[in-house]
């Protein structure tokens, strides 16, 4: 993270996890930061987390991002790009969705606007249920 801790899907079994994939260069990705940052706001305390991985900018930019937009969901940096390899990311923004189990059940492109996002969200709680 920026903050300089590791982090492993694993740790958020269990819980509807939102993987963002953007970058601060990306006028798209600045316009649904705010967005994102309210979900999760919303949804925290019901098992919602957001893992937003840039596309391999260095730390100093990346701090400066967060704090203008005064995130409070772990920010990953991927540098030099191998997470979004894996996900096969070629385009910003990117959210995946991750189930409680750890299983992707919805692939957003572009930017996501917050009645998307609450239906993804919602989607995933009535996964853990059944």
């Amino acid at each position: 993270t920026v903050s300089g801790e590791p982090v492993s899907l694993a740790d958020y079994r269990g819980k509807v996890v939102m993987l963002n994939f953007w970058a601060t260069w990306c006028p798209p990705c600045r316009e649904e930061m705010p967005v994102i940052q309210n979900a999760f706001e919303q949804f925290h305390d019901r098992g919602f987390v957001v893992l937003a991985v840039n596309n391999a900018e260095r730390n100093d930019r990346v701090s400066v991002f967060v704090e203008q937009y005064k995130l409070t969901f772990p920010v990953v940096l991927d540098y030099p790009a191998d997470i979004q390899q894996q996900f096969g990311i070629n385009g910003y923004p990117t959210s995946i969705f991750l189930d409680d189990q750890g299983k992707i059940y919805a692939v957003h492109q572009g930017v996501i606007n917050a009645v998307q996002l609450t239906q993804y969200i919602e989607d995933g709680f009535q996964r853990m249920s059944s």
